[in-house]
């Protein structure tokens, strides 16, 4: 992997999905869907909760951060 590339902590899969989107499963049930720089969410991407919670928009440094719509679990 490259200096943009790691696996990011607490994750059992990560795999590279196309030229800049990665898929990411965590141990605690969460996926995720998108840009990953050194090891962290970044760029745009989609998160999936273990409880069915989603947001989807802009990540920087693992953080949701800029525009995007979080879904709750009604």
């Amino acid at each position: 992997m490259g200096c943009s590339e790691a696996k990011p902590e607490c994750s059992y899969l990560f795999e590279k999905q196309d030229k800049t989107r990665y898929k990411v499963l965590y141990f605690n049930g969460d996926s995720y869907l998108g840009g990953i720089i050194k090891a962290k969410k970044s760029g745009i991407g989609e998160l999936t909760t273990n409880n069915g919670e989603t947001y989807n928009g802009e990540w920087k440094k693992d953080r949701m951060s800029g525009k995007g719509t979080y879904v709750y679990k009604k």
